[in-house]
């Protein structure tokens, strides 16, 4: 009887020491697994800043545009109501998904650019001088780079192809990034690159 009773302690022993053998295993594992993951080596792009992304202009092509930001970028076709196909080409700045910092291209069926927007890039833009005294230096048929030189680098560019097929590219300079703050000028381009019209938000 004693003999039995050992027998069945010496068991409840061994299962016990299975038992917390295992649990520490699976808590190794864990741990492992959350070291792996938070010390996970992300590709940062160089290429993809907002600089960069200023470079970017209308009628430009992919190739054009890739040799600017590099070849990391990923596509995405999509069909308008009107049945025009439109190829949008996104720049990550990291395969961080923390990370949310990226530029958009959109490329028209002659795969030219139409429009470039980037998202993200707060912290590296740079103002725009947007004051009713540079505005009123405008004029009508200055090239866009010699508005550039008053303002400053635009954030923002589109492109639109009118029912006469006359082509406008529109650039806006924001006064502040802020959601809040919507003071902007804008200004609209023939495909020379010479001012047809401009107008303002918010300046006094």
């Amino acid at each position: 009887m004693e003999n039995s009773q050992t027998n069945v302690r010496k068991t409840s022993k061994k299962t016990t020491l299975i038992t917390v053998s295992i649990l520490a295993i699976i808590v190794v594992g864990i741990l492992i697994t959350l070291f792996v993951i938070n010390n996970k080596s992300f590709t940062s792009y160089d290429k993809v800043t907002y600089q960069n992304f200023q470079k970017i202009e209308s009628g430009m092509t992919y190739t054009e545009v890739s040799d600017i930001l590099g070849d990391n970028d990923t596509e995405l076709e999509i069909i308008t109501d009107g049945g025009y196909k439109i190829t949008t080409h996104t720049w990550n700045k990291s395969t961080d998904p923390k990370n949310d910092k990226k530029i958009d291209v959109d490329f028209d069926v002659e795969n030219k650019v139409i429009s470039a927007k980037q998202y993200g890039f707060d912290d590296e833009v740079v103002f725009a001088a947007v004051t009713k005294e540079n505005y009123d230096k405008i004029e009508l048929g200055m090239e866009l780079s010699d508005v550039m030189d008053i303002l400053g680098e635009y954030q923002s560019m589109t492109t639109t192809e009118t029912n006469t097929g006359y082509t406008i590219i529109s650039y806006t300079w924001l006064q502040s990034l802020n959601q809040s703050n919507n003071t902007k000028i804008s200004i609209d381009c023939n495909t020379e690159k010479n001012v047809i019209s401009k107008n303002q938000v918010g300046l006094n």
